[in-house]
């Protein structure tokens, strides 16, 4: 749920907020990229699935060595079953039932 790449995060509360003050709001904070918001949203997908197929195209949610704990409490999924790719990465969005009507005159 806070696995949300540093240029897709939306802010949730000023610049100079301390990550307890962040975390009380209900929102994420990550302070490991300096260029980036360091409080913000954490993803509103609920549909969201870990597939272990297609692990090239994997978008990385963590870094070299995060373990299973720390890349799941990110909301991110975790696999390491297949070397040298992504292990922590961004879980897909599940596309829903669309429906379209036609209306005749």
């Amino acid at each position: 749920r806070c696995g949300v790449q540093p240029k897709s995060r939306d802010n949730c509360g000023d610049p100079m907020i301390t990550e307890e003050e962040c975390v009380k709001k209900g929102c994420c904070y990550d302070s490991s990229v300096s260029d980036s918001i360091w409080c913000f949203n954490p993803w509103k997908f609920e549909a969201t699935e870990c597939n272990p197929a297609g692990p090239r195209a994997r978008v990385n949610c963590g870094y070299s060595g995060i373990s299973e704990k720390n890349c799941t409490d990110k909301g991110c999924c975790f696999d390491d079953s297949i070397p040298q790719v992504v292990w922590c990465y961004q879980p897909e969005i599940q596309a829903g039932t669309v429906y379209s009507i036609q209306l005749i005159s």
